[in-house]
């Protein structure tokens, strides 16, 4: 019986702590929302970069000739255009459950090349899940289709830093 008590103290007391630290955490959120965001960029090493440079260096570290280098731009650019043009006809037709398994398959490639934003946004569209109509689809596609020229730029200037052009 003792054991039973101590453990349902212990309980009552985390779920006290839980509680406080929502509230403290809410209230934090509320009166300084540029300090959370600013420790949020941190905590995940934002640094307003397209890209996520420790994830892509890792990746161009494997991949030792620029012009295999350069490659991986190229591949990058006819893929998002193949994916933005099969999300846009999904859309069109309603298409959820194809369009999120697209968007799923989008954030795995971007998240291997690093790119912040483009995972970021299919993170959203999965949280907005069944609630999406054809409507919010083509809108995605739309903010998809900046996010990926955004990228692709980004890792263009990148590459151009690493292995000028000539």
């Amino acid at each position: 019986m003792a054991a039973f008590r101590l453990i349902r103290d212990e309980l009552f007391c985390a779920r006290r702590r839980l509680l406080w630290l929502m509230n403290v955490g809410i209230a934090i959120n509320q009166c300084f929302p540029r300090v959370v965001d600013r420790f949020r960029r941190i905590m995940m090493h934002d640094t307003g970069s397209e890209l996520d440079l420790v994830i892509l260096d890792g990746l161009l570290g494997m991949i030792r000739m620029p012009e295999k280098r350069w490659n991986l731009l190229t591949s990058f650019e006819t893929g998002a255009q193949e994916h933005l043009q099969r999300l846009e006809l999904m859309a069109g037709e309603g298409d959820q459950t194809a369009f999120l398994s697209r968007v799923h398959t989008i954030k795995g490639g971007s998240g291997a090349l690093g790119m912040k934003q483009i995972v970021a946004l299919c993170l959203e569209i999965e949280a907005a899940g069944a609630s999406l109509d054809a409507a919010a689809m083509s809108a995605y596609v739309v903010r998809l289709r900046s996010a990926f020229n955004a990228g692709a730029a980004a890792l263009s200037a990148h590459l151009e830093q690493l292995h000028p052009r000539t």
